[in-house]
């Protein structure tokens, strides 16, 4: 049985908070540009959403005019964050998709990510010679809070099962894919299921989608709290298996189109 798509109004997400120290980053020649020039260069998405606390994490990010890139500037919570430019070219822009939203320029940033920022952000600007790009939040997660996403997981069938307590870490990686994750719930308690993806800079426009075990449209969410990011809130009827499906608004996917999915019960 293949997944369906369904929507309905959801109430709110919860906002994400923002962290507003200065780090020093090594060895970098930072250069003061002008950051907000609508002609200037500009961070379009990255990936990964999340890094990972206590890890050396590479950062991708597409951009426009960032192939000159100097260095980076990070934001974060009173530490030095060790980060370096590894690579820095042109790109091409994936089929499908505009270099207005996805960039013609790629810049892969490694960077030390300490291990007491788990649950905050960081802000990550690129210095160019043309000045310094508006800042891009990343968040910082506890590792052991998050799985990854296992292909094949497209139909009921194969689904991917979501163990309590655990979010997952995903992408929509083509056109009109869809991923599927099975979770256990109980009857009375409310099910909450929140994604982030276009708040994290992510081109996914996710629509999230609830089903019963024999596969009937449950509640359905687009859009909420002002993002295009689904939060779904859904009282079960009675203990058992339930799907929850993810895919993009338009059925568009690349590597850019990455999400974090939680899922928990209520009273």
């Amino acid at each position: 049985m293949s997944a369906r798509r369904g929507r309905m109004f959801c109430r709110p997400a919860a906002g994400l908070a923002l962290l507003l120290c200065l780090a020093y980053l090594p060895g970098s020649a930072v250069a003061q540009g002008k950051a907000g020039e609508a002609a200037g260069p500009r961070i379009c998405v990255m990936t990964p959403l999340d890094l990972i606390a206590g890890t050396n994490a590479t950062l991708k990010i597409r951009g426009l005019k960032l192939s000159g890139a100097t260095g980076v500037v990070i934001i974060a919570v009173s530490q030095n964050i060790k980060a370096e430019i590894r690579e820095k070219k042109t790109v091409d822009v994936p089929k499908g998709l505009e270099a207005k939203d996805v960039g013609d320029c790629l810049a892969e940033v490694e960077i030390v990510v300490p291990s007491g920022l788990a649950g905050g952000e960081l802000m990550i600007s690129v210095i160019t010679p043309e000045g310094k790009t508006q800042p891009r939040a990343v968040r910082v997660v506890d590792g052991g809070l998050f799985v990854d996403e296992k292909e094949p997981n497209d139909g009921f069938r194969n689904a991917q099962v979501l163990s309590p307590g655990k979010g997952v870490h995903g992408t929509i990686g083509s056109d009109k894919d869809v991923d599927v994750y099975a979770i256990t719930g109980h009857a009375k308690k409310v099910l909450v299921a929140e994604l982030v993806a276009a708040r994290a800079g992510s081109l996914l426009d996710a629509v999230l989608t609830l089903y019963d075990e024999k596969g009937r449209v449950l509640a359905s969410c687009d859009d909420s709290g002002g993002s295009r990011d689904p939060q779904l809130r859904f009282k079960l009827p009675v203990d058992g298996k339930y799907f929850l499906t993810i895919q993009d608004a338009s059925d568009h996917g690349s590597p850019w189109h990455a999400y974090a999915l939680s899922a928990k019960e209520e009273p």
